[in-house]
């Protein structure tokens, strides 16, 4: 299991925001889901080739993505759905379209909870010239916290990524929730009676 403070903050961090994102009307935070399961996507990829001591660049976290996902997406169908939907999302807040090759061949994207959307990628062809990278958002989102869930030991296999340490600060204006966060590795867990709704923070 993952070590109990880092669970909070896998709680805190990734549950929580996405359980609110979650509840919101007609799908509203499907957006703000997907960047943050971007993220905790290429950290799981990465984590799992270096655990087994394998180099993780680009084509080594396409096949592992593929594996990951029972072969339901090729590869080559996944980077072209990272960089539509990855490379957009996180650099634009928005998926991006894109002619591929010598071929000339449009793409675009298609987000939906609805029949036939999947927590993979799906490639349709809408016309000869033409593609749609269909995804389920909210079906990927849950693929990728439950491998986190199932594999918590891969959550430090990145060295200069670990988890930050969070802290009691001293309120202002703009920071009404009364916590920061850092890197620094000397605080220690105390939950906090003072702060109402809280888990606890990190002081000295």
């Amino acid at each position: 299991m993952m070590e109990n403070k880092k669970y909070e903050l896998f709680e805190r961090w990734v549950i929580a925001p996405y359980e609110a994102l979650r509840s919101l009307p007609n799908g509203d935070g499907a957006f703000a889901v997907m960047s943050m399961t971007f993220g905790l996507y290429e950290r799981y990829l990465i984590s799992c080739l270096k655990s087994r001591g394998e180099p993780a660049n680009d084509d080594a976290r396409w096949k592992e993505a593929s594996a990951d996902l029972d072969g339901k997406v090729s590869p080559d169908d996944f980077k072209s759905f990272w960089e539509m939907y990855r490379v957009g999302m996180q650099h634009y807040f928005h998926p991006k379209q894109f002619t591929k090759g010598k071929d000339k061949t449009r793409w675009g994207w298609d987000i939906s909870e609805g029949i036939g959307f999947e927590k993979y990628p799906k490639i349709l062809k809408k016309e000869d010239n033409r593609y749609v990278i269909t995804i389920n958002p909210w079906s990927f989102a849950e693929h990728v916290i439950d491998r986190w869930k199932t594999h918590p030991e891969l959550f430090n296999e990145i060295d200069t990524m670990k988890p930050g340490k969070v802290r009691l600060s001293q309120r202002s204006s703009s920071l009404s929730h009364g916590y920061t966060t850092s890197s620094d590795p000397c605080y220690t867990y105390k939950p906090d009676p003072n702060i109402p709704n809280s888990t606890g923070h990190y002081q000295r």
